[in-house]
């Protein structure tokens, strides 16, 4: 389930801790960013990647890491992911909350509560009810 993928490990993090695609901020509530589980330059730009890394200063597999998420997160390259807009070097894809994803994941929440509850089946259902949902429901996303 779509959802499933954007929640693995949830459940175990503490605030300030992320694991994969979920972070869980400092007052609790969980916020999701793009994130690839393979930390090694991707095979049709395997040149470029390195080359790019070369010129990071981190450590190559953080920046091969935050590449792949760019290229997921369909905005491959854009200076929505780079500290320097001019220099993909520094490419942090994965240390960005944004906020577009949240949303989408926001409604798709919204969307399973609003079935669960029309099938009577809302204590079965994978997200609680918004009233005690600890993420985003009904919380403003943070902008900075």
């Amino acid at each position: 389930m779509e959802y499933a993928f954007w929640m693995d490990g949830a459940e175990s993090l503490i605030p300030n801790q992320a694991y994969r695609h979920v972070v869980r901020m400092p007052d609790g509530s969980l916020l999701n960013r793009y994130w690839d589980d393979r930390d090694t330059p991707r095979d049709e730009s395997w040149l470029e990647d390195v080359e790019t890394a070369k010129h990071s200063g981190r450590p190559p597999n953080e920046v091969y890491r935050d590449l792949r998420a760019g290229a997921a997160s369909g905005w491959d390259y854009s200076s929505r992911w780079l500290r320097d807009t001019g220099r993909l070097a520094s490419i942090r894809t994965t240390q960005f909350i944004p906020i577009d994803l949240n949303a989408f994941l926001f409604k798709l929440e919204s969307a399973i509560a609003n079935i669960s509850a029309l099938k009577r089946e809302r204590d079965r259902s994978t997200v609680p009810p918004e009233s005690q949902c600890p993420s985003r429901c009904g919380k403003p996303l943070p902008l900075g």
